[in-house]
């Protein structure tokens, strides 16, 4: 197996290529956190020096933190782009759990850190857990124990300060290569990424997702009730050139074979679904989010839970049409995991226009 690594999670820049025998291409940049300028030159030069082309490569692979928000980024996009591009799949692995395989595969239990901000950094004592705590606490608490990560010299530099000292393991950190090697000998230990679902763990979240993050929490998804139909007609009529009546909502809601679904900030609805659960499958007859919460999670929040509902009704696909002109709605339910698998020629009426049929099955 030869896999191509990437980890931007710190200040370094870490790449490399290695198959089950050894590491075959490394770098491990300077200091200086310019990652999205250097990083494609930089998987360029290792190929080349590898002797590798692209549809050698057997899987890609990428570290998803704890680190930078901007760091993280980049790498995560860089390897989508690439995978995409390659049509090669993608493994991940959290920066401590890949720091627990490295220190373990040489017999070395370290104390784990990696830097937050100010003088805050993240800290791991098994590799999975993994927890905030000031470099006063760490030294504190931890300084009988060698420690090792990338945030091990920073806190060895913060301890100094303070008249402190305390023991770095050695090497106190891997490389890209490492990285790599790693996964190319022991794929199982790493997960894939799912494009759709990325569990990235940054230190500081840009301003729309902290905003996104706020309408999430305020949201409850429930079963849609009469008196929310006149905020299901407003967004309805918003929403539709061709909305359904309040009469179509209503049986819905007394149908036992439709799931009807609201979302709700504060008593009021702010989205809903209505899906016919047929015998192997469910069909989203209708979903709607208002205009001002859409691209806020509402419509994530509501698949979420369909997709509980008809796993526990032992019904395991999800079926739903779409304009093929509405690039909006198409992009969100790929992100979500659909894929078109027909179109249907004038599907509708108001206006004319042909949909997509989607599906997404839904995991054991």
């Amino acid at each position: 197996m030869i896999v191509l690594a990437l980890d931007t999670a710190s200040d370094r820049l870490l790449a490399g290529i290695a198959n089950d025998k050894q590491i075959l291409a490394d770098f491990s940049g300077p200091a200086d956190r310019s990652h999205s300028e250097r990083v494609i030159a930089t998987l360029d030069s290792l190929l080349k020096k590898a002797d590798i082309a692209p549809s050698e490569l057997d899987a890609l692979a990428v570290a998803v933190g704890p680190g930078s928000f901007t760091g993280l980024r980049v790498g995560i996009a860089t390897v989508l782009g690439l995978a995409q591009a390659w049509h090669k799949p993608i493994l991940s692995a959290g920066n401590m759990r890949l720091a627990r395989l490295f220190f373990s595969g040489r017999n070395l239990d370290p104390v784990v850190v990696t830097h937050c901000r100010g003088e805050e950094f993240y800290l791991s004592k098994s590799g999975e857990s993994v927890e905030i705590i000031s470099s006063q606490a760490a030294v504190a608490n931890f300084g009988g124990r060698l420690f090792g990560g990338y945030g091990a010299e920073r806190l060895a530099a913060l301890a100094e300060k303070s008249a402190q000292t305390i023991s770095m393991v050695d090497p106190i950190t891997w490389s890209g290569g490492d990285f790599a090697l790693m996964v190319a000998r022991s794929p199982a230990n790493f997960k894939a990424l799912d494009p759709a679902n990325l569990d990235v763990n940054y230190v500081l979240k840009s301003q729309p997702e902290q905003k996104r993050d706020l309408v999430r929490e305020s949201i409850s998804v429930g079963d849609l009730k009469h008196d929310d139909l006149s905020d299901v007609m407003q967004i309805e009529r918003e929403a539709f050139s061709d909305p359904w009546d309040e009469q179509n909502f209503a049986a819905d809601i007394e149908n036992d074979h439709v799931i009807v679904l609201a979302a709700r900030e504060s008593n009021v609805c702010v989205g809903y679904l209505s899906c016919i659960a047929l015998d192997d499958y469910g069909y989203v007859a209708n979903v709607a989010v208002d205009g001002e919460y859409r691209s806020k999670g509402v419509g994530k929040a509501l698949m979420d839970e369909l997709s509980k509902r008809l796993v526990k009704r032992g019904i395991r696909d999800i079926v739903l049409d779409v304009r093929v002109s509405n690039s909006r709605a198409i992009g969100f339910y790929e992100k979500y995991g659909f894929g078109v698998i027909t179109r249907r020629k004038g599907f509708y009426s108001t206006p004319p226009e042909d949909s997509f049929t989607m599906l997404k099955s839904l995991e054991e």
